[in-house]
């Protein structure tokens, strides 16, 4: 008849196999469903971590069936207790340098690789000399208690199994939740927890008896287990509605939180950028020959072509014009992506700037019909690449006139406000959803802005905010948009450090 601790070292070590093959094998049929190799991994490592334990079950069955312990006179309790931890140590230091260490991870798993087969030499040829037994008599009323020597070679195993544990999964885990936000961390968290503590409590049941602790120790063990299963099962994000988050199955198990997923991402978008900026470069060419032709005949041949073939060479002009305005914002693009968009900076005055930006502008202005107000202080100096804030401004006063309605109003602003100057350009166009504003200023975040059946110029790819709020930036200011909604029009504002 077994004993009060018997029953808790039988149950709690049978709720560890059972949970851990059952939980395990679900992820290794998730992992399957998503392509995620690092959650098979961690569905292996869960199971044979939980084999580890075998050998309390089976000696559990042996006292309920036949009333008395395993046999044990060729170490059998320690061999199907202790051969399964090189294999989970091995996955572990896998998923741990996955996380951590993804450049090394070949020769951290060829050092472990080596040390764990030289451990199951040991424990398959020497079994008893690595564990001490509690019960030298064997009762029937109680399991098998071996405590493990620290100085063999399964307590060096144990030993490496708590640390690669530790460090590599506790603290790998643990490095990713920090990393990530919302649901992710706290399911990060979760996982570096269950890792933690199943360390902790795994040296605790291995180097001491457990006739002292096996209530404390198993119950800490099982619910790791629960920790684990929270930490890697989906969740609902949305209560109220019908979305989920898959949240480490889909993330972290499909290397997307990963350094080395990430570096594979560096890499692409480096040689992105690298096509774009050579393509621009091959575009740019044949462009400068097609306008310079076009210019010249425009200029030169204006007496020998009727009406028709001057307005289709004046399209061709636009169309030019508009192309190279696409190359450059490309080039500009690429250059920031890559990290060679650098300023050159100068003392400016930027009310001049501005002025003069207008007087370029004045034509389109007045054919739209706008009222245009200006209220620019002067002198405004700065410290400023005079060509690329006159981009901006152009870029900020053009989509002014092109969202607005004809006859609409437009007022430019330019202050000194403490070390800083504040410039604003206000239309009464169609204005922006709060919803919207987060877009803008991405690549390609152009937004219809409510456009259709108004009359208003939506052209361009998208990038002109974009550049724009890259190049402020690069000045030490900020650009933002105000908006009221639609119909109410749209306020973008730019500050720049003012010149002492």
């Amino acid at each position: 008849m077994l004993s009060i601790a018997g029953w808790t070292n039988g149950l709690s070590a049978l709720f560890i196999v059972l949970f851990s093959c059952s939980f395990g094998s679900f992820c290794i049929y998730k992992s399957r469903q998503t392509s995620a190799k690092l959650l098979l991994a961690v569905g292996l490592n869960i199971i044979f971590t939980g084999l580890c334990h075998l050998g309390f079950v089976l000696d559990f069955f042996s006292i309920l069936l036949f009333g008395v312990n395993l046999e044990n006179s060729f170490g059998q309790f320690g061999i199907l207790s202790l051969m399964w931890l090189p294999v989970a140590i091995i996955i572990s230091s896998y998923i741990g340098s996955s996380l951590l260490l993804p450049k090394i991870k070949r020769y951290v798993l060829i050092i472990i690789g080596i040390l764990c087969i030289i451990y199951e030499i040991f424990l398959f040829s020497q079994p008893f000399d690595s564990i001490k037994y509690s019960h030298p008599v064997l009762n029937g009323r109680d399991l098998m208690d071996a405590r493990v020597i620290l100085m063999s070679p399964v307590g060096l195993i144990t030993i490496i199994f708590i640390f690669v544990n530790i460090i590599f999964l506790g603290f790998g885990y643990l490095y990713k939740g920090i990393k990530s936000e919302g649901i992710l961390r706290s399911k990060f968290f979760c996982l570096s927890i269950a890792e933690l503590i199943y360390s902790i409590l795994s040296s605790l049941e291995a180097f001491v008896s457990l006739d002292y602790a096996v209530f404390f120790i198993r119950f800490g063990l099982v619910n790791t287990f629960y920790l684990l299963y929270f930490g890697l099962s989906e969740t609902p994000l949305y209560p109220d509605k019908e979305h989920k988050e898959i949240i480490v199955a889909d993330s972290l198990l499909r290397l997307s939180y990963s350094r080395e997923y990430e570096e594979n991402l560096r890499e692409i978008n480096r040689l992105k950028s690298e096509l774009l900026n050579r393509t621009s470069h091959e575009l740019k060419t044949p462009l400068i020959s097609i306008k310079g032709y076009v210019e010249l005949l425009l200029l030169k041949a204006e007496d020998q072509f009727d009406s028709d073939t001057l307005s289709y060479l004046n399209e061709v002009y636009k169309g030019c014009l508009k192309f190279q305005e696409l190359i450059d914002n490309l080039l500009n693009v690429s250059q920031i992506e890559s990290g060679r968009f650098n300023i050159q900076s100068r003392r400016e005055d930027l009310s001049f700037l501005i002025e003069f930006t207008v007087n370029e502008l004045k034509g389109l202005i007045n054919i739209r019909g706008h009222a245009l107000k200006l209220d620019i202080q002067k002198p405004l100096f700065s410290i400023i690449e005079k060509e690329k804030i006159h981009q901006v401004i152009s870029n900020l006063l053009t989509n002014a006139v092109k969202f607005s309605m004809p006859n609409g109003k437009i007022e430019i602003s330019a202050k000194e406000k403490k070390d800083e100057i504040k410039v604003c350009i206000e239309d009464s166009g169609i204005g922006i959803m709060e919803e919207n504003k987060k877009f803008l200023f991405k690549k390609f975040g152009k937004i219809e802005r409510f456009g259709k059946g108004w009359d208003i110029i939506s052209e361009g790819p998208g990038l002109g905010l974009f550049i724009s709020k890259e190049i402020i930036e690069l000045h030490g200011g900020k650009l933002w948009v105000e908006s009221k909604g639609r119909g109410k029009g749209a306020k973008f504002c730019f500050t720049l450090p003012r010149a002492n």
